[in-house]
């Protein structure tokens, strides 16, 4: 495997280089509220060295960990006024193929702001956990990446991996909540009290009216938008997301044996642990 550099480095050891990437980055934007969650999210501790995993099992824990280092800092461009596109390190192949999970995981943190307002503004029959989106948002994104954690072990086709987020596509929209309480109960909630707000009421008063269909034309649907862009994405045959010059899917990594191997074109894998 290689770092944004060029040189080889094992996954944990891009993990840490992505911290770094981020202390520079939080320099230009400042320690905003949503800088200091984006910190915490990307330093959360990994498995123990000592621990029952693998060699190849913890560098797919730290890959796995590192695809969200930069999910989240693709988070933190697009809060921020002084990040562009066009700046260092976004124009970097593993930078851009994650650049549309970013937006999907921006989707949540503007989904939470959406609610509260709403909620703020004219009060629903539910109510959410939190106060704040960043805070919301924040124990969204930790139900996620535990989740993505406990999938160590698996193995999933890039066939499974785009049906699986149509289902999530198909059930969002018919205004239905795709997610299981029982892994993620915060987002579970949060698209719970969407669909309150976005639900029609016959006792609704015209301002209330218009505005629960506001939310569905414009919040919801662009919620909806940002998932079906990723899912594109993860479905091209041809995106970018380079290793030594190979197009590799990242999403598509498996441990086999004491080896961490990825899915390429085709049926096709390469090793990438050991390096």
């Amino acid at each position: 495997m290689t770092n944004l550099c060029g040189q080889k480095f094992t996954q944990r050891e891009q993990c840490e280089q992505l911290l770094k990437v981020l202390e520079c980055l939080i320099d230009r934007t400042g320690r905003t509220p949503v800088a200091q969650k984006i910190v915490a999210l990307c330093t959360a501790k990994l498995s123990d060295p000592l621990s029952l995993l693998n060699g190849a099992q913890r560098e797919k824990q730290a890959l796995i960990h590192k695809n969200w280092m930069i999910t989240l800092i693709w988070v933190l461009k697009f809060e921020s006024r002084t990040l562009r596109e066009e700046d260092w390190p976004f124009y970097y192949p593993e930078f851009q193929f994650l650049e549309l999970l970013g937006r999907k995981k921006h989707a949540d943190l503007l989904l939470w702001d959406d609610c509260l307002s709403f909620i703020g503004k004219f009060g629903v029959p539910q109510a959410l956990d939190y106060s704040t989106a960043i805070d919301g948002w924040y124990a969204t994104t930790q139900e996620c990446m535990r989740c993505a954690y406990q999938k160590v072990f698996f193995k999933i086709t890039k066939r499974e991996l785009i049906d699986y987020q149509k289902r999530e596509i198909a059930l969002l929209e018919k205004f239905e909540n795709p997610v299981n309480p029982q892994e993620k109960f915060n987002l579970y909630n949060l698209i719970e009290v969407a669909r309150a707000i976005g639900g029609h009421n016959p006792s609704d008063n015209n301002r209330l009216k218009k505005a629960r269909r506001e939310f569905r034309d414009f919040r919801w649907k662009a919620y909806i938008a940002a998932h079906r862009n990723w899912c594109q994405r993860v479905s091209g045959i041809d995106e970018p997301l380079m290793h030594e010059a190979k197009k590799l899917n990242p999403l598509l990594a498996f441990v086999e044996g004491e080896k961490l191997k990825v899915i390429t074109n085709g049926r096709q894998t390469q090793t990438i642990y050991p390096i």
